[in-house]
């Protein structure tokens, strides 16, 4: 008898979960482009430089229910 797929396996959180590493990395193409419209590292996105500096926050979701829901028994 043959399997039509293959069993689920976890995935393993990387010992940099939050991806700082790539946030250091200075040779982004992204960054470049933005250093080339007049942004610099550490000011916000906008016309005042009012947007936000800090990374998105990762939150790590470890049930089966859909995005956005909590579970309300």
């Amino acid at each position: 008898m043959s399997m039509l797929a293959e069993p689920r396996r976890k995935q393993k959180w990387s010992i940099d979960p939050r991806n700082s590493a790539w946030s250091k990395d200075e040779s982004k193409f992204g960054q470049k482009m933005l250093e080339r419209m007049g942004w610099s590292k550490g000011k916000g996105l906008g016309r005042t430089q009012q947007g936000s500096t800090d990374h998105i926050k990762v939150k790590v979701k470890n049930d089966h229910y859909g995005l956005g829901t909590t579970c309300q028994l």
